[in-house]
C-alpha cells in the first residue's frame, strides 16, 4: 500500500532494499538494547544415545525427556531464556563442565544431558519440567535490592552531651519501587528507625539523626545502619554498614590518637561478563582514625593478585574511591572470589575491615561468536543511518547555492572544499549533539526506557510516512532556511552556524539517529557516535571533491528526490517494525 503511493516512477526498486534492510535487522537483533528483555541462560550438554542399542535403552529416554522439556520451554519462554545446545563430547562441552563448573574429570561421563541454568544451577539425569521452570522463574523474578550506601557523622570526636548528627544515605539498587524500615544503631543499641515509602528504582534517600550523647559513656563508638529484608532480596550483604567512629570524652580530655582504615565496599560494572572484557571495579575506603594515612590496597581474584592501587594523605572520617580496571583476557572460565584488601598502617589494631571479599562471584563466560557480528551489524547500521541522515536532495541544493553565492565564477578546490566541509562540520556538529542529548537521557532512566522506545518507534513510522509521502506533516521551513543562509553565508563561522541550523530545519530529511537510540549501551555510545558521524560526513566529502559537478549533481538529486526520500522513510519503518518485533512485543507479553 505505502509502495504504490510513491510518486517516482521506478518505487518498485524499493521493495528489494526494504527486504534488504528488514533481513539485515533480523541478523542483528543479537544486538541487546540498555531496555533488553531479561534472559536466563540456559546450556544443555547434549549427547545423543543410540535408539536402537537395548543397553542405552534408558539413556535414550532421558535425552529424548530432556529435548522435549528444553524445546517447550524455548517455545515457552521466548527470548526470556537464552538455549545453548553444546554437544557433551566436544572440546567445549568436556572444557566448560571441568574448567567453569568444576566437574571432576573422572567423574565426566555423569554429567551427559547435563542443563546448566544461569551458569550456577546445574540438573543432571531426567529433567523434572516444573522444578526447572521454578528454577527459571525465579531468575526471571525482578531484582529486589535496598542498600545501606553511607553513613556520615558531623564530628568524629566530641564530649559527653554534645549532639552528633548522622547522615545515612540509602539506596534502592533493584527494579521495584519498595518500602522498608531503615535503623541507625550505635555500638549494638538502635538509636532511632525510620519508615522509607516507595523508594524509587535507581534512586537514593538520605535521613538524618541528631544523636545527644548526654547518657553516652566515654569512649569509642561505633557508627552502623541495617535496612530490612525484601521479600525476594537475595543480595543482603548490602543491607547493613559499618561505617566509621565515634570518640566520646569526658571533660578537659583531649580526643585520642587512632590508626584504623576500612575497606568499605567494593562493586563490579557486572559479574557476568565475556573472557577478554574488562571489569570495572570501584573499592570504597575510609579512615576512621584521627590521623592522615597512606597505604596500599591489593585486590585479589581468588588467591592471585591482579591490581594494586595507592592511597596517599587519607583524612580522617573520609571515604574515598578508588577506580580499578581488571582486564581479564588472560584469565581463564569459571567462577573467581573477588578480595580487596588494605594493607596495615602503622600502629593499627583493628585489622577486622581492612579485608572485604566481594559476596557475588565473578562469572566469566566464553566469547561468544556471535558477539562480533551483532557489533558489526551495529555499526553497520548507525553508519547507514549517519549518511542518510546527511543525504538529502535539500541539503545539495543548499550547499549548490552556498557555493554559487560566494565562490563567484572560477573557484579554487580548496577555498570550495573548505566551504563544504565547514558547513558539514556544523551540520554533523548539531546531529552529533542531539545524539548523545537525547542517548545520556535515555541511559539515565532505566525505569522508563521501554516506554521511551515505544514512543522513538512511533515517531520513526511518523517520519518514515512523512518521508514517503503517505502523511504530510505540516512544516514549512523554506523561508527561514533563506533568511539564515543569506545573512551566515558570507564568512567560515557563519558557515558553521548555518550548517548547524540547518539541520533542524531541513525538510528533506528526519532525525534518523534519534530513532537508533535504544540499541545503545553505555560503553558502546562514543564508538557508535563516530561510526554515525564517519556515515555522515561522506556526502560533505563527496559535494567538496566534486564542487565542480556540483550542479549536474543538484539535477541528478532534485530527480531522484522522491527515491532519495522514500529510502530514508523505510530505513525508519523497518526500523520501528524491528524495535516492535524484536523487544517490545517480547518485553510487554
Amino acid at each position: 500500500m505505502i509502495l504504490m503511493k510513491l510518486r517516482h516512477p521506478k518505487e518498485s526498486n524499493l521493495v528489494f532494499f526494504t527486504l534488504f534492510l528488514l533481513c539485515f535487522l533480523v541478523l542483528s537483533s543479537e544486538i541487546k538494547p540498555c531496555f533488553s528483555v531479561k534472559s536466563v541462560p540456559l546450556e544443555f550438554f547434549v549427547w545423543i544415545p543410540c535408539s536402537a542399542c537395548p543397553e542405552q535403552q534408558e539413556a535414550y529416554e532421558i535425552w529424548e525427556n530432556n529435548m522435549q522439556v528444553i524445546d517447550e520451554i524455548e517455545g515457552d519462554y521466548g527470548q526470556k531464556v537464552a538455549v545453548d545446545k553444546i554437544p557433551f563430547g566436544s572440546e567445549e562441552g568436556l572444557q566448560k563442565l571441568m574448567d567453569q563448573y568444576g566437574v571432576d574429570p573422572a567423574e565426566i561421563e555423569d554429567y551427559w544431558n547435563a542443563v546448566v541454568v544461569n551458569y550456577e544451577t546445574m540438573f543432571k539425569g531426567y529433567l523434572n519440567s516444573t522444578y526447572l521452570r521454578e528454577i527459571i522463574d525465579f531468575y526471571l523474578q525482578p531484582v529486589q535490592d535496598i542498600a545501606v550506601v553511607s553513613i556520615k557523622s558531623s564530628f568524629n570526636s566530641v564530649l559527653v552531651g554534645d549532639e552528633v548528627q548522622i547522615n545515612v544515605t540509602v539506596r534502592n539498587q533493584g527494579e521495584l519501587s519498595e518500602s522498608f524500615a531503615l535503623s541507625i544503631y550505635v555500638n549494638s543499641s538502635i538509636l532511632s528507625t525510620y519508615s522509607i515509602i516507595d523508594l524509587q528504582p535507581s534512586t537514593q534517600l538520605d535521613v538524618s539523626f541528631n544523636w545527644n550523647t548526654v547518657n553516652a559513656t566515654a569512649g569509642i563508638h561505633i557508627l552502623s545502619a541495617e535496612v530490612s529484608v525484601l521479600e525476594n532480596e537475595t543480595d543482603l550483604a548490602d543491607n547493613w554498614l559499618i561505617s566509621g567512629v565515634i570518640e566520646v570524652r569526658e571533660p578537659d580530655t583531649t580526643p585520642t590518637e587512632r590508626h584504623d582504615i576500612a575497606v568499605m565496599n567494593v562493586k563490579v560494572s557486572n559479574p557476568t561478563i565475556r573472557q577478554g572484557e574488562e571489569v570495572n571495579v570501584t573499592i570504597t575506603v575510609e579512615n576512621w582514625g584521627t590521623e592522615n594515612e597512606t597505604f596500599n590496597v591489593r585486590v585479589y581474584s581468588n588467591s592471585t593478585l591482579v591490581g594494586e592501587l595507592t592511597v596517599f594523605n587519607l583524612m580522617p572520617n573520609q571515604p574515598f574511591d578508588l577506580l580499578f580496571d581488571w582486564d581479564t583476557a588472560e584469565i581463564g572460565l569459571g567462577q573467581f572470589v573477588l578480595k580487596v584488601e588494605a594493607d596495615q598502617v602503622l600502629n593499627e589494631t583493628n585489622l577486622n575491615n581492612n579485608v572485604y571479599i566481594l559476596n557475588d562471584r565473578i562469572q566469566i563466560r566464553e566469547l561468544s561468536s556471535f558477539d562480533s557480528l551483532a557489533l558489526t551489524a551495529l555499526l553497520a547500521v548507525s553508519f547507514s543511518f549517519g549518511f542518510f541522515e546527511t543525504f538529502s536532495p535539500c541539503l545539495i541544493i543548499l550547499l549548490s547555492f552556498v557555493l554559487s553565492y560566494t565562490l563567484g565564477v572560477s573557484p579554487s578546490f580548496k577555498e570550495s572544499f573548505l566551504k563544504v566541509m565547514i558547513f558539514g562540520a556544523g551540520f554533523v556538529s548539531a546531529a552529533l549533539l542531539l545524539g548523545i542529548a537525547f542517548g545520556l537521557f535515555f541511559l539515565s532512566l532505566p525505569s522508563l526506557q521501554l516506554y521511551l522506545t515505544l514512543t522513538v518507534s512511533v515517531f520513526a513510522i511518523v517520519f518514515g510516512l512523512n518521508l514517503l509521502g503517505v502523511l504530510k506533516v505540516p512544516l514549512e521551513t523554506k523561508p527561514a532556511i533563506r533568511k539564515l543562509a543569506e545573512k551566515y553565508v558570507l564568512t567560515y563561522p557563519g558557515l558553521f552556524i548555518l550548517g548547524f541550523i540547518f539541520y533542524f530545519l531541513d525538510p528533506c530529511i528526519a532525525p534518523i539517529f534519534i530513532a537508533f537510540i535504544p540499541l545503545l549501551l553505555l560503553d558502546t555510545l562514543p564508538l557508535i557516535l563516530t561510526v554515525f558521524a564517519l556515515g555522515a560526513i561522506i556526502p560533505f566529502l563527496a559535494i567538496g571533491v566534486f564542487t565542480g559537478s556540483v550542479s549536474k549533481l543538484v539535477r541528478l538529486t532534485y530527480k531522484q528526490r522522491f527515491r532519495i526520500r522514500a529510502i530514508s522513510g523505510m530505513i525508519l519503518i523497518c526500523y520501528a517494525i524491528y524495535l516492535f518485533v524484536f523487544y517490545l512485543l517480547p518485553s510487554f507479553t
